[in-house]
C-alpha cells in the first residue's frame, strides 16, 4: 500500500482523511482512476516488461530472515503481499554475497542451500505477475576485523 508522501499533495488531504486500510484503497483507487499519472502503465526495462511502474524499493525489516542467512515465514508472507497488492516489480532486500558475520541477519547468496528458499520466494512473488530482483550488499571492510 502507497504512504501519503507518495500521493500529490491534493490527495494527501484524501489519504489523512482515510484513517481505515479500507479508505486508504478507496482513496489510492480514485487517485489511480482519475488517470492524472503512468502508473498503471507497462514499462519495458531490458528484456523484461513489468505491468506498471509500481515498485516496491529494497526495505530490510530488521532481524526477519533466519539467524542461518535463510529465508524466513515472515519474508515468504511479506513480499508476496506487495505483488498481490499491485506492486509490478519487488525488489528483496539486501541480501549478502560473500559469508561474513554482520551484526544482524542478512538473506544470503553465497552458497547454493539459500536457493530453495529464494526460488520459493520468487515464485510466490511472481504468481501475481510481479517481476523480482534482489538487492545484493557486500558489507566487507565495515565489518571485517582490523590487522
Amino acid at each position: 500500500m502507497a504512504s501519503s508522501k507518495s500521493l500529490p499533495i491534493c490527495w494527501q488531504n484524501i489519504w489523512q482523511k482515510k484513517k481505515t486500510e479500507k479508505g486508504r484503497q478507496y482513496a489510492c483507487r480514485l487517485f489511480f482512476r482519475k488517470g492524472n499519472i503512468m502508473l498503471k502503465e507497462p514499462i519495458r526495462i531490458g528484456s523484461k516488461t513489468i505491468k506498471n511502474r509500481l515498485v516496491l524499493p529494497p526495505m530490510a525489516p530488521m532481524n526477519t530472515t533466519n539467524p542461518d542467512g535463510t529465508v524466513s515465514e515472515f519474508q515468504f508472507d511479506h513480499y508476496p503481499a506487495y505483488a498481490k497488492n499491485g506492486n509490478g516489480l519487488v525488489i528483496i532486500e539486501a541480501s549478502a554475497v560473500s559469508e561474513m558475520h554482520e551484526p544482524r541477519t542478512t538473506i544470503g547468496l553465497f552458497d547454493d542451500r539459500f536457493l530453495p528458499g529464494l526460488s520459493k520466494l520468487a515464485a510466490l512473488t511472481k504468481i501475481n505477475d510481479a517481476v523480482v530482483l534482489v538487492q545484493l550488499i557486500n558489507t566487507g571492510l565495515s565489518i571485517m576485523e582490523e590487522k
